[in-house]
């Protein structure tokens, strides 16, 4: 059983309008009232959401005062420590073969001896 995601906006607003235009038959500008009433509450359910996802944001990131505590207290274990010794790097020509339908070997490369 797959999980059931939360129905978009539009949906919320398409569900309700259709919820109350069944419950209230208001006449001529029943469409129109229900129409707003659907956008309506989309909108509180999407602002609701934002202001939401801006409570975690502040809840959950760190401040800008507690970034630098964190890089100032990692820039001296950092500076401490010898770096690694790094392996010795040895380059592979490619030439980006892929880029272009025509191949033409380069002076000096083991393709073609160097004049």
């Amino acid at each position: 059983m797959t999980a059931r995601r939360p129905p978009p906006a539009g949906t919320i607003a398409l569900t309700v309008t259709a919820s109350f235009l069944a419950a209230h038959h208001a006449g001529g500008l029943g469409p129109a009232i229900a129409a707003t009433h659907g956008y309506a509450l989309a909108f509180t359910v999407s602002a609701a959401l934002l202001g939401l996802g801006v409570i975690l944001a502040v809840v959950l990131l760190p401040s800008r005062r507690r970034l630098t505590e964190l890089r100032n207290a990692a820039a001296p274990a950092a500076a401490t420590q010898a770096p690694a010794p790094q392996p010795e790097r040895h380059a592979i020509p490619v030439a980006l073969v892929g880029c272009s339908p025509v191949m033409v070997p380069v002076s000096g490369s083991p393709d073609r001896p160097a004049r």
